[in-house]
């Protein structure tokens, strides 16, 4: 894919880019909101008898902890959290059956909780609530999952609650989950034959790799177990938003679509140093094919903290994820380049409301143009011959539009 424009067009569209990521990000009020939600979560669970001593810690991972969460495209749908609901020991005795069904028996003991429940069995990992009660346009529901650290942690844990959060430590912070269609679900007592996850050193991984723009103390607060909500992001964290809106759009719900950590991890690997959400998103798009690997006739896409386990393991069964994923990059590819030779107000309006959604879309317009207009009249921007923004040509005269006839 070549994509050349000069670099005063360029300035305008990382303009609308940063605008767009900034309106599909969640709000201060929501993010408050759902940190309030897990954490009382936390406290219930800690405070139940039988889990005294185990060492309950209940915290965020997947997107809301990376940092690359966003609005859903309808204002009744949900925003989804996932929770990992960590013990430091538990009963010799217990197998994932009764770790499962232990926090499932403390969340019904609550009155709250047990009516936002949504299967009275739990899913195949987590236990799901569902939040309704609050403001109608801020649904959601917590995934939460129980699990237990893995032995060869143990020593870890410690460790990294005295040291500074970092990558060498975190990595080695495995968990071992429930999960029912396992076999050993109902029998096997013995956690370290359960399935292994390693939601820290993913989000440390990804940590290092927003890194590469230099916002150290934007990752580092963002993607913390108890992190913080932040008004700017990483351009990494930005563009993977905006990924993930284009996705959204484009399959409209249907269950092949491409995946968030498929997604997230593609662009992480392919991102490269890009200080600016045009050149990132170029960059990324170009490159994320390049990190598919092939392994024996089989696509793999590697956890990076866990070389064994694949993200597109589905894909072989499902072969309708694959054609999914290889027809979302190549419309990517192409509407990155259109949408970078377009000019004018009303047809960069269009492409993008058909691509990103026309709710989003006319939020950003009306807040680029609130903005352009002060500096409009300031007299600090100036519109070019061919109709760009920038800080050259002649003095503009502002109308209703933020870019130009």
């Amino acid at each position: 894919m070549t994509v050349s424009i000069s670099q005063e067009k360029k300035e305008s569209f990382n303009r609308i880019l940063e605008e767009l990521a900034s309106e599909l990000g969640i709000t201060k009020t929501q993010y408050e909101n759902l940190a309030t939600s897990y954490k009382a979560v936390g406290t219930w669970l800690n405070d139940d008898e039988s889990l005294k001593g185990c060492g309950v810690n209940v915290y965020p991972q997947g997107s809301f902890r990376l940092g690359t969460i966003i609005q859903p495209i309808n204002e009744d749908d949900d925003l989804d959290i996932d929770l990992v609901c960590r013990l430091t020991s538990k009963p010799p005795y217990w197998t994932q059956e009764d770790l499962k069904e232990s926090i499932g028996n403390r969340l019904k003991a609550n009155d709250m909780y047990s009516k936002m429940i949504k299967e009275e069995d739990g899913g195949r990992r987590c236990w799901t609530l569902l939040y309704r009660e609050n403001d109608p346009k801020e649904k959601y529901h917590l995934d939460v999952l129980p699990a237990v650290v893995d032995k060869e942690s143990l020593s870890v844990i410690d460790e990294m609650a005295r040291q500074e959060y970092n990558y060498e430590n975190v990595q080695k912070s495995a968990i071992r989950i429930t999960d029912k269609e396992a076999e050993n679900y109902a029998t096997d007592s013995n956690s370290s034959n359960w399935l292994k996850s390693f939601p820290d050193g993913y989000a440390s991984w990804f940590a290092s790799r927003c890194k590469m723009s230099g916002q150290a103390q934007i990752l580092t607060e963002t993607v913390a177990p108890v992190g913080k909500y932040l008004e700017k992001k990483t351009i990494l964290q930005k563009a993977i938003q905006i990924l993930k809106r284009h996705r959204d759009i484009m399959f409209n719900g249907d269950d092949d679509k491409p995946i968030s950590i498929i997604i997230t991890t593609l662009a992480s690997k392919a991102y490269n140093e890009e200080n600016n959400l045009v050149d990132a998103l170029t960059g990324i798009v170009r490159g994320m094919r390049g990190h598919i690997e092939n392994r024996s006739g089989i696509d793999w896409v590697g956890n990076p903290v866990n070389p064994e386990e694949n993200f597109a393991d589905k894909w072989p069964d499902a072969p309708q994820k694959k054609m999914n994923f290889n027809k979302w990059l190549e419309a990517l590819e192409n509407d990155l380049q259109t949408l970078l030779a377009l000019e004018g107000r009303d047809r960069i309006y269009k492409f993008i409301s058909g691509k990103f959604g026309e709710r989003v879309t006319k939020a950003l317009f009306e807040n680029m143009g609130s903005s352009m207009k002060k500096e409009f009249d300031s007299g600090k921007v100036r519109i070019s011959k061919t109709g760009t923004i920038g800080a050259v040509g002649g003095l503009a005269s502002y109308g209703h539009t933020f870019y130009g006839s």
